[in-house]
């Protein structure tokens, strides 16, 4: 299995990449502080360019940076994670 954790692949690198080697990757987001937050399904459709849904008891929201509020579907802004998989703090 071929896996790519922390941020997507361009849609068109998931693509051939399966073109080439018959495997399709599982994309998925993470970091230190959090472990695993995002994962695309490991059985089923998987969503090139995308790190797919909310693990079990992760929560995940997008906000604004200036207001702490939460952002529009679609737009950009940072990622708030709230989860047991969150590091308490160094």
């Amino acid at each position: 299995m071929s896996l790519s954790g922390s941020a997507p692949l361009l849609a068109e690198t998931h693509f051939q990449f399966e073109e080439r080697t018959c495997h399709r990757t599982l994309e998925c987001y993470g970091m230190t502080e959090t472990n695993m937050n995002t994962s695309n399904p490991f059985e089923g459709e998987r969503r090139a360019g995308t790190v797919g849904f909310p693990l079990p008891g992760v929560e995940l929201k997008v906000t604004d940076p200036e207001t702490g509020n939460t952002v529009a579907q679609g737009e950009v802004g940072q990622i708030e994670v709230r989860g047991p998989n969150v590091f308490q703090g160094y």
